[in-house]
């Protein structure tokens, strides 16, 4: 028998929806329902990397587009699985395909419409509570509601949006006996609207508050308030994440019992719930406002899982169930047989040859949207590469692309060209060395503990290592000549360097978020002094900055980027002891980038090596091929060394083969792998998965008889 699931569906514009979706939450959950939503809105299908969400364009917040994010296959398979009553509210994108389904809907008009038959179909009664919540109380809290979840679930009230409340409704109520009305964070216009929809009602014009906003609060403020009153029910993790994303992954959150909380930025409520969050041992869910976020969460020993609005669609199916010992063959039964034989790989050494590989990072499970692009790729181009995964990925979509990964490429899959890396913490991603000890092994261990619950067969069992940043970082001295060439770009052929006025206010920020103080020796008198010539320093570049763009200028300067004056360190000996624990044969650091090819670290069952491809441009904490020349010149500096080695390098898949940029990288892409295929530009490379190359970085360095 099917589990069975109530799907509600309408548009991200209908204001009701966070309201209506807390509401079916906790009835569903009562029912012994599965619930989960999904909300039409315009979609560009990019990667958003942080910022302040109100100044993104359009689309750029809600995820995959409706066929590049293959959400009607998602649709179709969920409706497979599942016993499904949908509700849709208003016109929905999926109507045609419902109406062809012939699935069992409901298609209310309004809130009470839709309480009142979905509680019939679920054999719930109607409760006698209500809340009044409020979608834009303040001009600076738009989408507040979806945070509000906690208080609508644990009274098990019926919730109304203010904006969308009629007189028809309160009638409604008083007719239904819920006339036990609170309110929620009711902003001043609503408040006023509310009393005026039964002047006869004096009741309605003060309605008792749960919580009450004041002018000066903002979204860390009344998310950590709501978190610590709630925390005590709620301990199953976090969701650290803008309204948009919360509002669409609401149904997961109650499921799993998560508080969500958001700042903007992030960093703030992170210092002000570190031991809260320090407490849980799941991964946080959300969206990073800023890179520092990981480094924040690291230090808690707190790993971060990515999330989307619609990335992945419908998110329910991971409750579904999936066995991956079905369709399994014998022949993939044992990892490696199709690989070169430890002769083959000492014939190249004796050569020289340089063995080539490319990790494909699409670790986070907003990323799975990545999936069906380059299995395709490797497909198409016959190129051997690796694919750094975390655990959840293989629970969230199972189905299709990975289920190729076994399937042998004559059969049109694409085993064994590509191999499976664990990504980062296994159960989400951070910056491994900045975690307190003990923690990444904990998440590491768990990560095979749930890998043995899945039953993945050996074949696809990752024994290779993906890592965020392993090594400690390292600052570099700032450059004596802010210039920068940029002679492939076109003219301007150099642009002179600053550090923008965004970026010192932001270093600011981090100093007092960590509560730094000024040496002892400095008097409070200097301390002002020194930040009222911090403050002047900084205006002083914002009125430069602001005449540069009004005269055209702006052109000629580029600002320094957060993370190029630093640079990765040696690998730490407690990373790699957690990763030999774990049971894992190999990995790839991030220390020693761009240096020759080398073991890092070499024992009976454990190998580190390095990277010798791609850039540390400095954007992000992170090192990655960015363009087919990366490759080109890497060939031309190994083979020059007359010596065997590798050529390995990480594309951030996201940049590449997310529906959006697809269409503008997808031919450099496809350079890239069969460059890579084909030998290079010298012929004499040859490309095989990650693994074999670490079996040959052994082979070359237990012959040279050194680490």
């Amino acid at each position: 028998m099917k589990p069975r699931l109530l799907l509600y569906l309408t548009a991200a514009s209908v204001a009701e929806r966070n309201a209506v979706a807390a509401t079916l939450a906790w009835a569903a959950e009562r029912a012994g329902w599965l619930f989960e939503v999904d909300y039409d809105a315009y979609r560009l299908g990019e990667h958003y990397g942080g910022g302040d969400p109100d100044e993104a364009p359009e689309g750029l917040l809600t995820g995959g587009t409706l066929i590049g994010g293959r959400r009607h296959e998602r649709l179709y398979l969920l409706l497979h699985r599942f016993d499904t009553l949908v509700i849709t509210q208003g016109d929905v994108a999926f109507d045609a395909a419902l109406r062809q389904i012939g699935v069992a809907r409901l298609a209310p008009t309004n809130a009470h419409e839709l309480y009142e038959q979905a509680f019939a179909a679920l054999g719930v009664p109607l409760p006698t509570s209500s809340v009044i919540l409020d979608a834009a109380p303040q001009p600076g809290l738009r989408g507040l509601d979806a945070y509000g979840y906690p208080e609508i679930i644990e009274r098990q009230a019926l919730a109304f949006e203010a904006s969308a409340l009629t007189a028809k409704t309160l009638a409604w109520l008083a007719a239904h006996n819920a006339r036990d009305l609170r309110t929620l964070w009711l902003g001043d216009a609503q408040a006023r609207r509310l009393a005026a929809l039964a002047p006869s009602d004096a009741s309605l014009a003060s309605l008792p508050a749960l919580e009450e906003l004041s002018p000066s609060d903002t979204f860390q403020s009344v998310t950590e308030r709501l978190a610590r009153r709630w925390l005590p029910a709620y301990r199953g993790g976090w969701v650290l994440a803008d309204p948009l994303t919360v509002s669409a992954w609401l149904p997961e959150a109650a499921r799993e019992r998560r508080l969500a909380i958001y700042g903007k930025p992030q960093r703030e409520i992170i210092r002000r719930l570190r031991d809260e969050l320090a407490a849980s041992q799941a991964a946080v869910l959300g969206r990073q406002y800023e890179d520092a976020d990981f480094f924040d969460l690291s230090e808690l020993g707190i790993a971060f899982q990515l999330i989307d609005p619609a990335r992945p669609p419908f998110p329910a199916l991971r409750h579904a169930g999936y066995d991956w010992s079905a369709g399994s063959s014998a022949a993939l039964a044992a990892p490696g047989a199709e690989e070169p034989d430890d002769a083959q790989l000492a014939r190249w050494a004796a050569e020289g040859r340089v063995l080539t590989s490319l990790i494909f990072w699409t670790g986070m499970i907003r990323e799975l949207e990545n999936l069906p692009q380059i299995v395709d790729l490797v497909a198409l181009t016959r190129l051997k590469a690796g694919l750094a995964l975390t655990v959840p990925a293989l629970e969230y979509q199972p189905e299709g692309p990975l289920e190729s990964l076994r399937v042998p490429l004559e059969r049109g899959g694409v085993y064994p060209h590509l191999e499976l890396l664990l990504a980062s913490c296994g159960l989400g991603a951070a910056i491994e060395s900045r975690m307190p000890p003990g923690r990444l092994a904990a998440y590491l261990a768990a990560s095979q503990r749930r890998l043995d619950e899945l039953g993945l067969p050996p074949s696809m069992r990752p024994v290779g290592w993906w890592t965020t940043m392993d090594p400690d970082m390292i600052a570099l001295p700032q450059p004596k000549l802010p210039v920068m060439p940029a002679l492939e770009r076109g003219a301007p052929f150099v642009r002179l360097r600053y550090t923008s006025a965004s970026a010192q206010q932001a270093e600011a920020q981090r100093a007092e978020a960590r509560e730094l103080e000024p040496p002892a020796d400095v008097g409070a008198e200097a301390a002002s002094e020194a930040t009222d010539r911090a403050e002047a320093t900084l205006s002083r570049k914002q009125r430069i900055g602001a005449w540069a763009r009004a005269h055209g200028f702006d052109a000629m300067l580029a600002p320094y980027r957060p993370y190029e004056h630093f640079a990765p360190g040696d690998p730490r000996p407690d990373v790699l002891a957690a990763a030999r624990a774990a049971g894992l044969r190999y990995m790839f650091s991030k220390a020693g980038f761009g240096d020759p090819p080398r073991a890092l670290s070499l024992d009976r069952d454990f190998i580190a090596l390095n990277y010798t491809a791609g850039r540390w441009d400095g954007w992000t904490p992170f090192e990655t091929i960015n363009d087919p020349r990366d490759l080109r010149s890497a060939e031309k500096r190994l083979l020059a060394r007359r010596e065997p080695g590798w050529l390995v390098g990480t594309l951030d898949s996201c940049l590449w083969t997310f529906s959006g940029p697809i269409w503008r990288r997808g031919a450099a892409l496809h350079e890239i792998a069969t460059y890579l295929a084909d030998g290079g530009d010298s012929g004499r490379l040859v490309n095989v998965t990650p693994r074999v190359v670490a079996r040959y970085a052994r082979l070359i360095a237990e012959s040279r008889g050194k680490v």
